[in-house]
């Protein structure tokens, strides 16, 4: 009888609709049940023994069948501390009428809503066109519920910007290095998010009756031609077909006009280096996300992924994040990580070092811990940027 209901609920939980929770077991308990879920939203690990999973209600009672010990982490009410869509393109706007020598401001295209995904251009030569050798890329908000990574990424700008004429480093790194900077690339489901649904994950597109696609499940693979990084392909819970599904990859790759306009974004720019904001579990994570292979550039951009985590002070103030290969907790297929560096290695010749940085320790922190997490990132972000000078030629 027990197994009866176990598999009934395996087969319904792809089709039913109910309120969801954010719920920590222990990473033992993840691997055990990960072959047993159908689709799991992981949310980030928390510290080194617990992973956060966003799961519903016939997920959580899956959870009691399995006789896995759980507990539910409240989120904080943090709304009022985080820029609505309106205010975060009004930052853009200022930003670059303060700075219009130093910045240009251009509109990568328009949402199923009509939302622009605003991305500013930073150059102390030509903010307009890039006329220098370095070209840096810094993206936030891939995912709607990760507000932390859009005034992370704000902040960057704007101390940036700041300091172009008083710290001659800076002023260094802009004037040779071709900035750009997304804010987010997903502003439908951040408006979402912040008016409807926190834990909303996905873009607004709508289709059958359900909506919403996961931008960072839907670029097109590895583009190494080997099956595990294929677009789409499944052996695991990381990745779905179910549209109404948290984790749904699209229905073909590439379908979503955000990830349209991120690689046509990286066809038209030769970025040294791409830095994709996510949150959260504090660490620093390169391709390939899809299986246990290694890049071609495995030693250079684990030895960089290492040094940039080592640059970012964790939240609590004790030790720095952790450097890891992006499948380590999980592989996943259709992330931008895997596709930019793929896409630039293999088919355009000039390859991108792509990193992740999983920021913080859980979602939305509140106003008494932002200014210390944007600071801290910065120091990353800051050095990565920099980095860029060192892969010439």
């Amino acid at each position: 009888m027990r197994r009866i209901a176990l598999f009934a609920l395996l087969v319904l939980i792809p089709l039913l609709a109910s309120s969801e929770s954010l719920v920590r077991i222990s990473k033992a308990d993840f691997y055990r049940i990960q072959d047993k879920f159908k689709e799991l939203d992981v949310a980030g690990r928390y510290g080194n023994d617990y992973i956060d999973i966003v799961a519903d209600d016939s997920q959580i009672q899956l959870l009691d069948l399995m006789m896995v010990k759980y507990s539910k982490v409240n989120r904080i009410d943090s709304k009022a501390t985080y820029p609505t869509l309106i205010q975060v393109n009004d930052s853009i706007d200022k930003l670059h009428s303060l700075y219009p020598a130093l910045t240009d401001l251009e509109t990568l295209g328009f949402t199923v809503l009509g939302n622009p995904i605003k991305m500013l251009k930073i150059n102390g030569v030509n903010p307009s066109y890039d006329q220098v050798n370095d070209e840096f890329l810094l993206m936030a908000n891939h995912h709607a519920r990760e507000w932390q990574t859009v005034t992370t990424s704000l902040f960057f700008v704007d101390s940036i910007l700041k300091s172009y004429s008083s710290n001659a480093a800076i002023k260094n790194l802009v004037d040779s290095t071709f900035i750009v900077v997304i804010p987010t690339v997903n502003p439908d489901g951040y408006n979402y998010s912040r008016t409807s649904d926190e834990w909303w994950r996905k873009n607004r597109t709508l289709r059958g009756g359900f909506y919403g696609a996961d931008i960072n499940r839907n670029y097109g693979g590895s583009c190494d031609g080997k099956r595990d990084g294929e677009w789409g392909n499944i052996y695991n819970s990381s990745t779905s077909h179910y549209p109404n599904t948290d984790i749904y990859c699209g229905p073909y790759p590439n379908s979503e006009r955000e990830t349209r306009y991120i690689q046509q974004l990286i066809k038209d720019y030769d970025f040294d280096i791409s830095i994709s904001l996510h949150s959260y579990s504090e660490l620093v994570i390169w391709p390939y996300g899809s299986s246990a292979d290694t890049v071609l550039d495995n030693e250079l951009i684990s030895s960089l992924g290492t040094r940039i985590a080592s640059k970012i002070l964790k939240q609590n103030g004790t030790g720095y994040y952790t450097p890891e290969k992006a499948d380590a907790l999980y592989p996943t297929t259709g992330d931008s990580d895997d596709w930019i560096y793929g896409y630039t290695k293999y088919v355009k010749g000039i390859t991108t070092l792509p990193f992740t940085f999983e920021v913080d320790t859980g979602f939305s922190p509140p106003e008494a811990n932002l200014d210390k997490l944007h600071r801290r990132v910065f120091a990353g972000i800051l050095y990565s940027a920099f980095f860029c000078d060192s892969l010439d030629g």
